[in-house]
């Protein structure tokens, strides 16, 4: 008995670019951004705290203390840190499409997601390589203005690009998305794009 090739119900393919790249981290340094801000938020108050301790203790000037030097030392490390999150994905764009063009030779190369009813494969021409996934794995979907990112349950992130549809529509992929995945959270954008 042979084996029959399936039929997807859509596919997309495209060419990742570092623009790609830029958007996917983007999103991925926003919770960088929120879980710095809650560290820095609660180690400037612990400063404050003991600070304030320190100088109704002792009734004496703050300045001989070392927290105003310890404050001082952390909003520039916190000043660091913004700036480090803020250049973040345009350094990490680079790095991943400098590593995707290793790996394929100098080239950049297609990748191809197949949307089957069950499963979605993606086929990546740089190393040959495909991946299968279950549609409940997806735990996030996201629109920016040129790609769906499907996040895993291990936060890994999908690129889907808007451009390379074929079999649906942009409107049709978050229909299809909606239907496979109730319980992901969905973040699309109002429109068809």
């Amino acid at each position: 008995m042979e084996e029959t090739e399936r039929k997807p119900i859509f596919a997309n393919t495209y060419v990742p670019s570092a623009e790609t790249y830029r958007q996917m981290y983007r999103r991925i340094r926003m919770a960088m951004t929120w879980f710095a801000a809650i560290l820095f938020g609660a180690a400037a108050i612990f400063a404050i705290y003991k600070l304030l301790q320190l100088t109704s203790v002792y009734g004496g000037s703050i300045f001989g203390s070392v927290y105003p030097w310890l404050m001082v030392a952390m909003a520039a490390y916190m000043i660091f840190a913004i700036i480090f999150i803020a250049c973040a994905p345009r350094r990490l764009a680079k790095k991943a499409m400098k590593r995707l063009q290793e790996m394929s030779g100098g080239k950049t190369p297609a990748v191809r997601a197949d949307f089957f009813d069950d499963t979605v494969e993606f086929h990546n021409d740089a190393t040959n390589g495909e991946t299968v996934l279950r549609y409940p794995v997806f735990k996030k979907c996201e629109e920016t203005e040129d790609l769906f990112l499907l996040w895993t349950q291990q936060k890994q992130v999908i690129p889907i690009a808007k451009y390379g549809f074929s079999g649906v529509t942009v409107e049709g992929f978050r229909a299809f998305m909606d239907e496979k995945c109730p319980t992901a959270k969905r973040k699309w954008k109002k429109g068809d794009n």
